[in-house]
């Protein structure tokens, strides 16, 4: 049986020399044994979750309204319901729509390949810089990921993010480890280079490190041709993002309301690094910056061992001075000064592609301490607390095709709604449940019932009321309200209160609950004989102001005649 050789720390640049256990990977075959069965529990995590084909919610369906009808050339234009997305990604997502089965599905399709490809590959690239306890750590850490897991079946371009991180780390890593850099190999770069920043926008942090360094290494070892050829990739890659820039992302952000206010609106006080800390305050940023980014990766109860493992991978590469480590730990870096100009904010799923960064980190970190521990029990110690507090009883909590990220679920409602609807009836579709509500009408053949567009969002309590009993009608009023957190006082309480203020009998019947989702029944009393349902506008004239710290999903105005 192959042992786990303690004596040395986990490498980072290896030697052609240097021995390999049984199974051809440091450590031996039983560490690359384990490795192969963490990803296979993350591909199955995956699948499982995909296979669900849980509903759209609110920021999927706003993605999926324009992939569904804007046409190539207008995807290549400003998005509605402030979407902002690489071009090249929202191209595939419309060839996959295309395809012969359930948005839920062929939206998600590339989010699941990009997430099993990402999880190999960084399987591979842990073990070529890392090997034994330390690739083992790293993939393990990467397949409980609940960022990497919830990411791998959403229609959002995070999970691709990742994908092309890892695989230009790799290709970088490859390159920084011999002495002289093959052509197939900076051809793959260039190629990779390009096609990645077409489907993700902070791959350029990527890119930047990967193309810097192996540049530098060239230059320093006075390969000038490779230096010179590196200069030329560089370039290009620069030509073809200020391309993309000038074209589609610039007109595309110009006219989002969310980027717009992306620095004290849409994110919260640690999406912008205050840099230079010109304050105690501005220091302790730093430290909730992290707590708060670890547990988006890990969960909250993971903190401990995370910490432990990134101070030791931070010191150990520190000590080494390598160029792997420069790889990991640049990229990171260079994202939070970006933050610091507000180019770029380090917001918890913004940052999924840092992860192959930040599990590289801490599979480095533990293979530091297992290399001086003893007895030889404490890195598997740190390792199984750092599972067990972290990725597990997530996965444990996820075991089901409807996992429990799986948000906002309109299949109920419309399924109650379809078949207690009676003529005559009015649907009020509150500020949130929109983008939902028009992808999924015509599904439920509902795209004929008259319909409220809700001006208020559901966090302006007091203009959601006034919204609400502004209208009047002899029939039924189904009340349809998406609410993204806690409310106080509830919802019905405050409906309630709404129409006991005009003196308007009702009965309120839960139809149907989904996550933070709810269905009313309301039969209202005629205020006015004259009034009828046709008579409802599809988007009312606003009768408060809207709070302009609130995310707003208001049709657009191409949107009227498209969701017939």
């Amino acid at each position: 049986m192959a042992t786990m050789e303690r004596s040395a720390e986990p490498r980072v640049e290896p030697s052609p020399a240097r021995s390999t256990g049984a199974g051809g990977e440091p450590g031996g075959r039983w560490i690359s044994i384990a490795a192969w069965v963490a990803v296979a529990i993350g591909v199955a995590m995956q699948v499982l979750h995909f296979s669900g084909g849980k509903p759209l919610w609110l920021d999927e369906a706003m993605v999926g309204l324009n992939i569904r009808h804007l046409s190539v050339r207008e995807l290549m234009g400003p998005l509605d319901y402030d979407q902002v997305a690489p071009i090249g990604w929202l191209l595939l997502e419309k060839l996959l729509y295309g395809l012969p089965i359930p948005p839920e599905y062929s939206l998600r399709i590339l989010a699941l390949a990009t997430g099993v490809g990402g999880l190999l590959i960084f399987r591979t690239l842990a073990f070529r810089a890392l090997g034994g306890l330390a690739a083992l750590a790293a993939v393990v850490m990467y397949a409980l990921s609940p960022a990497i897991l919830r990411y791998a079946s959403e229609v959002k371009p995070y999970g691709v993010d990742a994908f092309v991180a890892v695989g230009l780390l790799w290709i970088g890593y490859e390159l920084l480890q011999r002495e002289r850099s093959p052509w197939l190999l900076l051809g793959a770069l260039w190629l990779g280079g390009l096609a990645s920043v077409t489907v993700s926008f902070p791959v350029v942090y990527i890119m930047a490190t990967v193309g810097l360094l192996v540049f530098l290494k060239r230059a320093m070892q006075r390969q000038w041709v490779e230096a010179g050829t590196l200069a030329v990739i560089g370039v290009t890659w620069l030509a073809a993002f200020a391309f993309l820039y000038l074209t589609i992302y610039q007109p595309q952000a110009a006219s989002s309301t969310v980027t717009e206010g992306a620095g004290a609106s849409f994110f919260d006080n640690y999406a912008f690094a205050p840099l230079p800390p010109r304050s105690l305050h501005d220091v302790i940023w730093f430290g909730g910056w992290a707590q708060r980014t670890i547990e988006f990766f890990f969960g909250e109860n993971a903190r401990f061992g995370i910490v432990i493992a990134v101070a030791a991978g931070l010191i150990g590469f520190a000590l080494r001075r390598s160029w792997a480590g420069a790889l990991i730990i640049l990229p990171p870096v260079l994202a939070v000064l970006a933050s610091a100009f507000h180019t770029y904010p380090v917001y918890d799923r913004l940052l999924l592609f840092l992860a192959p960064n930040l599990l590289l980190l801490i599979g480095y970190g533990i293979g530091v301490v297992a290399a001086r521990a003893r007895p030889a029990i404490v890195p598997w110690a740190i390792l199984l607390a750092m599972c067990v507090t972290g990725g597990i009883p997530y996965i444990q909590g996820n075991l089901r095709a409807q996992p429990q990220f799986s948000i906002n679920n309109i299949y109920p409602l419309l399924d109650t709604l379809k078949a207690q609807r009676k003529p005559g009836d009015v649907l009020y579709v509150s500020n949130e449940a929109i983008p939902a509500w028009l992808f999924y009408k015509a599904r439920y053949g509902l795209s004929d019932m008259p319909w409220i567009a809700g001006d208020a969002t559901d966090v302006v309590w007091p203009c959601f009321i006034q919204d609400f009993t502004h209208y009047r009608t002899q029939g039924r009023v189904w009340v349809m309200i998406l609410s993204v957190a806690e409310r106080d006082p509830p919802v019905e309480d405050s409906i309630q209160i709404a129409l006991g203020a005009r003196n308007l009998k009702s009965d309120v019947k839960l139809a149907a609950t989904g996550w933070n989702m709810w269905l009313y029944s309301l039969d209202l009393s005629p205020m006015d004989p004259d009034f009828s349902p046709a008579s409802l506008p599809e988007a009312p004239v606003r009768k408060c102001s809207p709070d302009v710290n609130a995310n707003r999903f208001d049709p657009p105005a191409r949107a009227g005649v498209r969701a017939k």
